[in-house]
């Protein structure tokens, strides 16, 4: 049976066909929901399954910003802990093959809120793959680090990491420093080692300009330099006592990661996306799939 699962986000649009859970057919695009508003979001899903070549009656999944309140139809948020059940509960229907999944809010102890869409499907891919993991991150413009336990999601706290990093880079005095975004590894690593000396992010930010003044870094490798240090900044606040971590994103990104928790001394292994997304929705809608 064909079937297609979207993973629509802010900026940009992932789809997949499947027949019988095998991939067939891929559509990528950055029609995400900023974009999809102004046209509207039947006549993009047209166009998808267009693309696709299929019958447009046939069953959708969406999971991301779609179910927000700035999307197609708002999903709900499902408060933590939440596993499996509790997410089955939460889908919703705006049209007759069409299925929204929920999102995951998570209330901490200090009265805050913390919310995710999307990452939640990919977390129960992951523990579909690894059910024993007991820490997940979601590496990304807002990185997820999420707790598990008895394969619930318990715990999460988010990093706005990857949209820092293109602020900074493009929008401050740090893009006159910037001449190369090609990966340097050596570059990367020194990064890393500044964030676990320097513990503010604020004045250690500075830190790093002054750095490139007195010429301990250069135009070639800053892009390295500072991608390495955010990403260790992140990995100091969130990592806790863990010494084992999952980790679930785009290759570069997990690469990246893999290498600044090295240095951490802490083990990771990675999990791509593309198939933590097909997992989880197969998890969650399985019993609606047809």
């Amino acid at each position: 049976m064909q079937q297609v699962f979207c993973d629509w986000g802010t900026s940009s649009l992932r789809g997949y066909l499947l027949d019988d859970s095998k991939i067939i057919q891929k559509y990528s695009s950055d029609l995400g929901l900023l974009k999809a508003q102004k046209i509207g979001y039947e006549k993009v899903l047209d166009s998808v399954l267009d693309s696709f070549q299929c019958e447009h009656d046939i069953p959708i999944y969406f999971s991301g910003m779609i179910g927000s309140k700035q999307g197609w139809a708002e999903a709900p948020y499902v408060p933590t802990p939440v596993g499996i059940e509790q997410m089955k509960g939460k889908t919703i229907k705006p049209a007759k093959n069409i299925h929204i999944i929920g999102g995951v809010s998570h209330l901490d102890g200090s009265g805050n809120y913390d919310v995710m869409r999307g990452e939640e499907v990919q977390v129960f891919g992951v523990l579909e793959q690894e059910p024993a993991t007991s820490l997940i991150c979601l590496p990304g413009s807002h990185s997820k680090w999420v707790k598990i336990e008895a394969g619930q999601i318990k715990i999460f706290a988010t990093w706005m990491t990857g949209e820092l990093f293109k602020a900074l880079s493009e929008n401050t005095i740090f893009s006159t420093q910037l001449e190369s975004k090609e990966f340097n590894h050596e570059a990367f690593i020194q990064g890393v080692g500044f964030a676990r000396e320097h513990h503010d992010l604020g004045s250690s930010l500075f830190k790093l300009r002054i750095e490139y003044l007195f010429e301990r870094s250069d135009k070639h490798h800053f892009y390295s330099y500072l991608s390495g240090f955010l990403i260790a900044s992140e990995i100091r606040e969130a990592i806790g006592v863990a010494k084992k971590v999952s980790l679930c994103g785009s290759d570069s990104l997990m690469n990246s990661y893999a290498l600044a928790l090295e240095v951490f001394g802490v083990e990771s292994k990675q999990f791509p996306s593309e198939t933590a997304t097909i997992r989880g929705i197969e998890k969650i809608c399985g019993e609606n799939n047809e």
